[in-house]
């Protein structure tokens, strides 16, 4: 899992920094927001899973 994990984190950062750089008013965050909700399921969902299977 950690193979998946660690380069998700670093697509996620790389995400956040082009956001906090770009300098331009609140907009649309669809792509921010979904890369950064799926890296909390690597922590959650997954783990319950292999828990209950």
């Amino acid at each position: 899992m950690a193979y998946a994990v660690i380069p998700h984190a670093a697509v996620l950062s790389w995400l956040l920094l082009k956001r906090i750089e770009s300098g331009t008013p609140a907009g649309r965050i669809d792509g921010l927001m979904a890369a950064a909700l799926t890296y909390v399921l690597w922590f959650g969902l997954f783990p319950l899973c292999r828990l209950a299977g």
